[in-house]
């Protein structure tokens, strides 16, 4: 058997680590030895560390303490800026908060998140000499550059997976500068086409990449057939600016017109929560609105909402769209990343564009008006996952990779 080192960014209850327990959970059981790696520092909110540690796979993450150093050495190398950026506002309109703001994230990107990754790959030469790892595989943008070096200087096998979006990350900080990375690595996954082309127009990729949808573990459902109308609609998703649930707002007073029973379902945290709730108020529909925030699992939540409806402007595979066609939801949303995968018009939902309130509403209120193409759709969702995305079917597609097999 082998030894397996993963690394990625950071190890939260996010859609991407619950992936990476997946697999690696499942090569442990087989005998494989895996180590974690998290570049960043554990946090002490949602962290999966535990939950890793309970399956046998030992994590190692960098103190915090840590980033304390790493800012205090990047002021220190930039003071002269600090000095300097009030008599700079002098002659620019941009606010001095703006600056400073700027100044302290160039902080963190040059200092903080390259030491950290310097820390890693000292930890790495440690462990490697006693463990003698067979493949390293990473997740998160931000680790390119460690994976790249480990490949250069310990020619170890690389295996990189895309979990974003390289369209939206190429308008970040999160960018793939260096086209080398990517090209240097052994094996690219992704889990679409369209994500496959977007690393090769937006991050350069030169090489070939391999398809495998991504995949999680679900609680045992048995699915039956829904025998009642539909008459909520909603997401599980960070409210955050990229998601607009504003627009699911929007679309709640449109559908309100023709079902005064319908509610919308909001399920998440995020910085636009407050903003929402202002939002919904001054519409006047607060209380056709549910907010929840925490939950422990997604069995007690997901049968709140009826149909799931995901406006993003950016995604990889997202995961809530993998739990609604697991648990038999019909899907709305728009069509980015793998959601063109998961959605397919009038069989289990509707590919819409967000900018297009009159129509999602019309979709929504379709599925609400007619009891049998809800069953339908419910019914087709779950058979689009059995066919497609079943954890255990996909991930005897990637065993072969880790063991040497393909």
């Amino acid at each position: 058997m082998t030894s397996i080192c993963c690394i990625t960014a950071l190890l939260i209850t996010g859609g991407s680590d619950n992936l990476i327990f997946s697999i690696f959970s499942r090569l442990h059981k087989r005998g494989h030895t895996i180590i974690v790696y998290s570049v960043l520092p554990s946090t002490k909110f949602g962290s999966m560390k535990k939950k890793f540690e309970d399956a046998g796979i030992k994590v190692i993450s960098p103190h915090k303490i840590f980033e304390s150093i790493f800012l205090g050495l990047g002021v220190l190398l930039f003071s002269p800026i600090f000095v300097v950026i009030p008599f700079i506002c002098l002659f620019r309109i941009k606010p001095i908060y703006s600056h400073y703001r700027t100044l302290y994230f160039s902080i963190k990107n040059k200092f903080v998140y390259s030491g950290y990754q310097l820390i890693l790959l000292l930890r790495f030469f440690i462990d490697h000499r006693k463990n003698n790892y067979s493949i390293v595989s990473g997740y998160h943008a931000m680790v390119c550059p460690l994976l790249y070096w480990i490949r250069i200087l310990f020619h170890i096998p690389i295996y990189y997976t895309e979990i974003s979006s390289p369209k939206w990350r190429s308008k970040t900080v999160d960018k793939i500068h260096d086209k080398k990375y990517l090209n240097s690595f052994d094996t690219i996954f992704v889990p679409s086409k369209l994500i496959g082309e977007e690393l090769i127009t937006y991050d350069g990729l030169i090489k070939t990449y391999t398809i495998i949808p991504f995949f999680i573990d679900l609680p045992p459902y048995c699915f039956a057939t829904p025998n009642r109308t539909a008459n909520t609609f909603g997401v599980i998703a960070r409210l955050s600016d990229e998601k607009n649930q504003d627009v699911l707002i929007r679309v709640l007073k449109k559908v309100l017109i023709k079902n005064t029973n319908a509610q919308l379902i909001l399920i998440g945290t995020g910085p636009k929560a407050q903003e929402l709730r202002n939002l919904a108020h001054s519409l006047g529909i607060s209380d056709q609105i549910v907010f929840i925030s925490h939950f422990e699992r997604v069995e007690d939540i997901i049968e709140y909402i009826d149909i799931v409806t995901l406006c993003s402007d950016a995604e990889g595979m997202p995961l809530t769209l993998l739990e609604a066609l697991y648990f038999g939801k019909p899907i709305i949303g728009t069509s980015v990343g793998s959601i063109p995968d998961m959605v397919f018009n009038d069989y289990n939902g509707y590919i819409i564009n967000k900018y297009e309130i009159d129509e999602i509403a019309d979709r929504i209120l379709k599925i609400m008006e007619n009891s049998n193409l809800y069953c339908e759709m419910a019914i087709n969702s779950r058979e689009l996952y059995i066919s497609k995305f079943h954890t255990e079917s996909l991930f005897k597609k990637l065993l072969p990779y880790y063991e040497n097999k393909y």
